[in-house]
């Protein structure tokens, strides 16, 4: 996002401040749950965009087609995140422990 609001007039050096400067925010939201979920987006973001768009680009329920994709990824990645993911997690992380406590 900071690559795509800084102006093009700043050239190179711009990118030596932001490979400097995304170290230190990494570190000032490592702990973020905020961040945290927006990480776990990312990967079902990945994957849905194109078969999502693929099946908005015959519908006219908004506007803008790119606007219409982007919505609705985020709202079926975030329900795959928390009705999929996250479960599917706690019951590998709970198997996992009964295997290690039978060890």
């Amino acid at each position: 996002l900071a690559f795509l609001a800084m102006p093009m007039e700043f050239g190179s050096s711009y990118y030596l401040l932001l490979a400097f400067a995304i170290p230190q925010i990494f570190e000032l939201t490592k702990n973020s749950k905020i961040d945290r979920f927006i990480g776990d987006l990312s990967y079902p973001i990945y994957i849905l965009h194109l078969p999502i768009h693929a099946v908005m680009i015959s519908q006219n329920f908004l506007p803008s087609k790119s606007i219409q994709t982007v919505i609705v990824t985020l709202v079926i990645s975030i329900l795959v995140v928390v009705f999929i993911e996250r479960p599917i997690g706690r019951a590998r992380e709970r198997w996992t422990l009964k295997k290690l406590a039978k060890s």
